[in-house]
Formats: C-alpha cells, structure tokens, sequence
C-alpha cells in the first residue's frame, strides 16, 4: 500500500512539475494539432492587437499593425490547411486564453499589459512551432513554423525595447 502511494506521489509532483508552457499549450504530437491549436492562438493575439491600434503610442500601434497584418493572413491559411488535408477532423482545440483582459485599461497601462502579455503569448507560439519541427511536417507548414519562430523572437526583442522606453 505504501508503494502505491509513493507511486502516485511521485507521478502527480511530476504532473505538479511541468514548465508553465506546456500548462498554457496542448502538446504538439501532430501536424494536425499543431495547425488547429495555431488557429485560435493566432486569433487571440489578433484580437489583443486590434484593441491596441488606439494606442497614442506610435511604436505599440505599429507593432499591433504588423501583427494583425501578418497573424490574419496566417490564420486564414491554417483554415484553408484544415479544411483541405483534415476535413473529417474531429479534433477540438484545448486553446486556453493567454492574453490579459486589456477592454479595462488605458494608456501606457494598456501598452504595457498588452506588451507584457504578448511576450509570453509569442514564447508559447515560439515553443509550439519548434514542438511541430520535431515532426514530419508539409513543407508548407514547416515553413510557417520557420517564420513563427523568426518573426516572433524578432518581434519579443522589438517589445522588449518598447518596454524599457515606457519605463523611461
């Protein structure tokens, strides 16, 4: 009886243990996953993006356009991907919210929150992609994991500076 109970110990501080990445994303054990998990990941930094094209600041408003712009055009292919290789998917996305609720706040208070939550939102998109390349992947979809993974590290070193000049 002990041993059974250490074993379920064990098993649930290692479940406990996991990095707070593979929490907030499903693991990525197939093409399929990881297009349909992409999807709604993508539409929530749209989402955040669009709220933020009031900003006053010009260099948070640009960075919000070039995500919408790019993360739109990506969503529609990914789309376009599930229904022409995976139209008999069953498969239900666990995508959970990552970006914080910016509909409350304003000025460099919103800038900040969203810049802040779009680190962490980009990481988790970074760590998906290099999930997927693991795998036998389409071409097509292996370069869009390319691109994720370039575009956003650029994309959290252009936030990173955003957000040493708010502190300034």
């Amino acid at each position: 009886m002990k041993n059974i109970f250490l074993i379920i110990t064990v098993i649930f501080v290692l479940t406990a243990c996991t990095s707070h990445e593979t929490m907030d994303h499903p693991q990525v054990t197939s093409e399929e996953i990881f297009i349909a998990e992409m999807i709604p990941h993508h539409q929530e930094a749209v989402d955040s993006s669009l709220l933020m094209l009031e900003s006053q600041n010009t260099q948070v408003k640009s960075l919000a356009e070039s995500i919408v712009t790019a993360q739109e055009q990506e969503v529609s292919m990914m789309q376009e991907w599930m229904r022409q290789w995976y139209p008999d998917s069953n498969y239900t996305s666990m995508y959970q919210n990552m970006m914080p609720d910016l509909t409350s706040l304003e000025g460099d208070d919103k800038d900040e929150a969203y810049l802040k939550g779009m680190i962490d939102h980009h990481e988790g998109a970074i760590m998906m992609a290099k999930q997927a390349q693991e795998l036998e992947l389409r071409s097509e979809v292996f370069e869009l994991t390319e691109n994720i993974i370039s575009t956003q590290e650029d994309e959290i070193t252009q936030i990173n500076q955003l957000l040493d000049n708010l502190d300034n």
